[in-house]
């Protein structure tokens, strides 16, 4: 009888023992997973710090870009997706369009330029007679 209860005891000591390892493993996996999260949400903190001008230009958006005959920047639509680390830009109120880097894009100011200078000439208002 007395080995039966040893054997018992022993085989529910043993159990203990895995379930405690278990859990153990699985307080690990836990611990491991959050990390590697934390870990990737500071990457993409530091990229998104990095080129906080460069964030969030969607298509559609309203940037101002560097207009490379004048090099100033204007008020400017994204036309397309970025590929190669550039977008296409239209130049509101003005017609030019061309392929910008994002490093020439950023956050509109209150106000852009109106117009870019370039050899196009925008139409010309309307005549008043005083």
């Amino acid at each position: 009888a007395e080995r039966v209860v040893a054997e018992e005891r022993r085989r529910k000591t043993e159990e203990l023992r895995q379930a405690a390892a278990a859990a153990a493993e699985q307080e690990r996996q836990r611990a491991e997973e959050e990390e590697q999260a934390r870990e990737e949400k500071e990457a993409a903190q530091r990229v998104v710090a990095a080129q906080p001008e460069t964030a969030g230009f969607g298509l559609g958006s309203v940037v101002e870009a560097r207009f490379y005959e004048d090099n100033e920047y204007y008020k400017a639509q994204v036309l397309t997706a970025v590929e190669h680390g550039k977008q296409w830009v239209l130049f509101i109120g003005y017609g030019d369009e061309q392929d910008t880097s994002l490093s020439d894009m950023r956050l509109p100011k209150q106000q852009a330029p109106a117009t870019p200078t370039s050899t196009k000439q925008p139409p010309a208002p309307p005549a008043v007679a005083l």
